[in-house]
């Protein structure tokens, strides 16, 4: 009856590590692919690249790798579109996202963008886009925390006013980073 009771313990030990091994597996997979269902809407093409640059007088060198691209396709009325483009330049993350073709925003409002992950859920502020010239706005962020494993990109409108730290108005544009 005692071997009994010690070969079931050590059974129900082996299911649950076998348990948590496949859970961590399942969470490392989903962590390192895209996850939505809805790829027509959204696509990325990923580009990894290494340059140097040159400024006026001084040689600088910057290094860049882990270069992303994601399309920002319009989810709330079809005018305009966008692009994502992560990267690391020199250690430090930088995100740029540009619009093309987007109505003037309402008085009193503006377009911001935003980068998310699902798990576990978190959400980024990444700025207000200004308006550069008819229909293109831009915003560029820099952040010595790295964000390239951070799968979702969008643009929102929002209050000028309000000093949001979560997206409360609709989204215009959305995209993803395979």
């Amino acid at each position: 009856m005692s071997n009994q009771r010690g070969s079931t313990a050590l059974m129900v030990i082996i299911i649950v590590l076998l348990l948590i091994i496949i859970g961590g597996g399942a969470y490392y997979l989903f962590m390192k692919k895209d996850t939505t269902s809805d790829a027509s809407k959204t696509s990325a093409t990923p580009s990894e690249t290494t340059t140097s640059e040159e400024t006026t007088g001084n040689t600088n060198t910057n290094t860049v790798s882990n270069q992303k691209s994601a399309q920002l396709i319009n989810v709330l009325d079809g005018q305009g579109t966008g692009t994502a483009v992560h990267k690391t330049v020199n250690g430090k993350y930088v995100l740029t996202i540009t619009t093309q073709n987007l109505p003037k925003s309402e008085s009193g409002k503006q377009y911001v963008g935003w980068i998310e992950k699902k798990i576990p859920f978190s959400q980024i502020k990444v700025g207000a886009l200004d308006k550069e010239k008819d229909g293109v706005f831009a915003v560029e962020f820099t952040s010595d925390t790295d964000y390239s494993l951070w799968r979702f990109v969008y643009v929102t409108i929002e209050n000028e006013k309000d000093s949001v730290t979560a997206p409360t108005g609709p989204k215009v544009l959305d995209g993803n980073w395979l």
